[in-house]
């Protein structure tokens, strides 16, 4: 917080992986959809063609440069939005760009929904056209791209349908694990961590967001979570619950992210000046709901501004945590094993038993949703006591209080602002529909009582029989194809059975423009380019690599301003200056 009251400046980011499916190289089993090869191959194909055709000979052609890799084997780049878009442990992944509001962050991420959309349509009408063998063949000139390219073989091959690709933004990955969601939010270093000293651990540095943030994030989930379902291996059962990520989330505090799947990462990677830390959390559920989406990142940030100006100082901390103390490693396990049980019981039992507690330090037990309204309470009198809110935070205080009423009421009306509730009753549409059981024994027994689940019916086009659980489970990736025409969320917003935020316009619009923060900076670069007779060579978060195309020199400038205001217009003028000195600097050489 400054002299004025103000909040200080910030950066929100999101990543977002995307589960992928190619059904032409095996039948789709959706109950094991992640474990398939089909969707590493139909990941690998998509960021290929991403090269080979659009960068190339598109009308995209501009509007891309490359990240990593030497050329012709890109698989990254930095689109003029000011997004990233690369592939990340076999799976297409899209970075939003530096935005300062969390609004801004969630209408970037949804233009990236959008443009995926529109790559894949274009690669699916390509994959249409062509007649092509095996599906060996395919996979094997993938890397060569010869797919889409001069030398592609066009035999014809009576009876093989290739089919499209599907792209799903879902929560599971090839091992059928979640990957979910990762959350960023710049602090300041010294105000959110514990001092870098002997006397703290590397561990112990992060006991502060640990204590005051862990209880926000695992009961948050009763607005933010996406719904899903999630196989209980012990019973050999299938479970629908609020969060996939919270069932497999395996540590508070970890420096992995694909392994360890960690509340809080440990990475130090801020891609900013020193004084400030970047919140790495990959806890998050990927979500369709603009409004859920935006609740999650707008509440987070206040949570954290509060422990970062001493306003929540383990007021709100699980019984089993020890506060200002250090205590031995397995102490510290048992803690950690007892608070992500209540992370996934609250995930697994929050619909059916909304009362179940937890206990807290100097309170009587508590449920999530009695923690969520402490959290709110706390912080109405932090922006009463200790400065104004911002237009987003006012925004984002009503919302709070507004959802925790709807379910505090189990209102009809969640389901238009909460994804696992309209989630859920679509699927109840889906039992009735399909199935043909009536409601009171849904509401009786649930969407995955075993005698519901393994009933056969058959298939609409009558050839064969399938259980209701497959198909069940089926609609609930359907859900989240990013295809319009294909997704039962578009279904439900074409029908305004779901919240939105943003227009269409506003969201074709962040397709190709970046926000104005440092995203615009990297755009800023990209046109000045040319004009000084240089080409990018790399354009990473804050490093800018330019290659003077008369020399063939080499220069790298460094962008560790991530905002936007004065801020910016002083860097865009650094970075002019910078292209000057490297036309001057290889004319001397």
């Amino acid at each position: 917080m400054n002299e004025f009251g103000l909040p200080p400046k910030t950066i929100f980011g999101l990543e977002q992986e995307f589960g992928t499916s190619w059904p032409a190289l095996s039948r789709i089993d959706y109950a094991l959809i992640s474990e398939r090869m089909d969707s590493q191959y139909a990941s690998e194909l998509f960021m290929f063609y991403l090269h080979s055709f659009l960068v190339r000979s598109s009308p995209f052609r501009t509007n891309a440069v490359s990240i990593s890799g030497p050329p012709g084997n890109q698989l990254g780049w930095t689109w003029t939005n000011g997004s990233r878009i690369y592939l990340d442990v076999g799976h297409p992944e899209y970075c939003t760009p530096e935005c300062e509001d969390p609004r801004s962050a969630i209408l970037w991420s949804k233009a990236g929904e959008y443009l995926l959309e529109i790559i894949l349509r274009d690669l699916n009408r390509r994959i249409a056209r062509l007649d092509i063998p095996t599906i060996k063949e395919i996979v094997f000139q993938r890397r060569n791209f010869m797919l889409f390219g001069k030398r592609a073989k066009k035999r014809k091959v009576a009876g093989l349908n290739i089919g499209p690709i599907g792209i799903y933004k879902n929560n599971t990955d090839i091992k059928n694990l979640s990957y979910g969601t990762h959350e960023n939010y710049l602090c300041l270093r010294d105000k959110i961590l514990h001092p870098d000293t002997p006397e703290f651990s590397s561990i112990e540095r992060y006991d502060k967001m640990r204590h005051n943030l862990i209880p926000f994030l695992i009961t948050r989930q009763i607005f933010s979570g996406a719904g899903g379902f999630w196989r209980d291996y012990s019973a050999a059962d299938w479970r629908y619950v609020l969060s996939p990520r919270a069932m497999d989330t395996q540590f508070l505090v970890g420096g992995g992210t694909t392994n360890q799947k960690p509340c809080i990462s440990t990475r130090d990677e801020p891609l900013s000046q020193d004084n400030y830390f970047r919140v790495h959390l990959p806890c998050a559920d990927a979500l369709m709901s603009e409004f859920a989406a935006y609740l999650a990142l707008g509440t987070t940030r206040i949570i954290l501004f509060m422990i970062e100006d001493g306003w929540l100082n383990g007021q709100i901390v699980f019984d089993c945590e020890t506060i200002g103390q250090k205590f031995d490693s397995n102490l510290r396990q048992e803690a950690e094993r007892e608070i992500l049980g209540y992370f996934k019981k609250i995930s697994v039992n929050y619909i059916d038993h909304p009362d179940f507690r937890m206990s807290l330090r100097r309170r009587t037990q508590l449920t999530a949703w009695e923690i969520q309204n402490e959290y709110l309470k706390l912080a109405q009198e932090y922006f009463q006591t200790i400065r104004n809110p911002c237009w987003w935070e006012k925004d984002i205080m009503a919302k709070w209080e507004m959802t925790l009423e709807l379910l505090k009421n189990n209102s009809s009306q969640k389901p238009r602002f909460i994804e696992w509730a309209s989630k859920l009753r679509t699927l109840k549409g889906v039992l009735k529909k399909r199935g043909n059981i009536p409601d009171y024994i849904v509401e009786n027994k649930g969407i995955t009582d075993r005698e519901i689940w393994d009933k056969k019916i058959r298939r609409q086009n009558g050839q064969k029989e399938e259980k209701i659980g497959d198909i069940l489970i089926s609609a609930a990736i359907q859900y989240t194809d990013i295809r319009k025409e294909k997704g039962l969320y578009w279904v439900l917003a074409r029908n305004g059975a779901v919240e939105r935020l943003f227009s269409e316009y506003e969201i074709k619009q962040a397709i190709r423009f970046p926000p104005l923060t440092r995203a615009f900076l990297r755009e800023y670069a990209r046109i000045l380019a040319p004009k000084y007779s240089c080409r990018l060579d790399i354009l990473n978060w804050n490093k800018f690599s330019a290659v003077d195309e008369r020399t063939n020199q080499s220069f790298q400038f460094t962008a560790d301003i991530p905002f936007g205001g004065k801020e910016l217009e002083n860097e865009m003028e650094r970075l002019e200056n910078w292209f000057r000195a490297v036309v001057s600097s290889s004319l001397i050489n």
